[in-house]
């Protein structure tokens, strides 16, 4: 048997949903035994202005976003393709906030937790200095395609996956197929007990010991109204919150001073400060 994995990549507008940023552009590859079987990628309408910082760095202008479907309708259908597959991002946190802020709109009982590939990869490749995607890609000698879209990142991190599940088979003891709460509780596994222990060592004590980190598969109702957020409007989630700009001008000066490292941050902003730190 061969286990779906549903690799999601996305494209914002800047760097957090907890200050108005949104959804541009979702992407997902599906990978199975192996081999990516099928993609899905839609544009979003963020119903703000996109930066032109941002627009320079993934190449979407507004007027590409003007008539591509709100959020509602984009999680719907991007949900529907991935199905019960276990939901896979590197840097799984910047996805799961994101897509968790536009969810929690939608359906207020569910949320996801992505496997992350950052995680898994700081822990089967210790000598790599960094764990970026194209550092990654670039070590492994994996085929690299256009960066700073969905789709084309996704696809990497498929690819990246399937070489990773590989060299956790090749390097291990364990002689079957390796499902969703595999990659869970490798990524969630102390980094300390890699630097330690010889590979195969640390693979089979991680994949056959007891652990409560399994993968939990998120079923979503979308029947919900749809909202959507508009330049003037906020809902209860945004209580409290800086309101949107008022001006693409005053948010892109915002998003610049914020991001001036803005790819490192967001290649980080997983293992270090968030993720990694819990497991070590």
């Amino acid at each position: 048997m061969s286990y779906r994995f549903a690799v999601i990549d996305i494209e914002t507008t800047g760097l957090s949903p907890n200050e108005g940023d949104r959804i541009t552009e979702i992407g997902i590859a599906m990978l199975e035994g192996g081999k990516i079987v099928d993609q899905f990628e839609t544009l979003v309408n963020p119903n703000i202005p996109i930066p032109q910082l941002i627009q320079g760095m993934t190449g979407i202008t507004d007027e590409m976003v003007n008539d591509a479907p709100h959020s509602d309708i984009a999680l719907k259908e991007a949900f529907e393709f991935i199905g019960n597959a276990p939901l896979v991002a590197h840097n799984a946190s910047f996805e799961r906030r994101f897509l968790n802020s536009e969810i929690q709109i939608l359906d207020k009982d569910n949320q996801v937790s992505p496997i992350c590939t950052v995680l898994l990869s700081r822990r089967i490749y210790l000598n790599t200095k960094s764990h970026s995607l194209e550092n990654i890609i670039n070590h492994l000698d994996l085929p690299k395609l256009e960066s700073h879209r969905a789709l084309p990142d996704a696809i990497m991190t498929a690819n990246l996956l399937a070489r990773i599940i590989n060299d956790i088979v090749n390097m291990s003891k364990i002689n079957r197929e390796l499902d969703g709460n595999d990659l869970y509780r490798l990524s969630k596994a102390p980094l300390k007990r890699f630097k330690e222990m010889s590979p195969s060592e640390a693979l089979e004590k991680t994949l056959k010991g007891k652990s409560n980190a399994n993968y939990i598969a998120s079923k979503f109702n979308f029947t919900s109204p749809t909202v959507r957020l508009t330049n003037n409007q906020t809902i209860s989630r945004h209580d409290n919150k800086k309101s949107m700009r008022d001006s693409q001008n005053n948010y892109t000066i915002n998003i610049q001073e914020k991001s001036k490292n803005r790819a490192q941050s967001m290649q980080e902003i997983c293992t270090q400060n968030e993720e990694d730190n819990k497991y070590i």
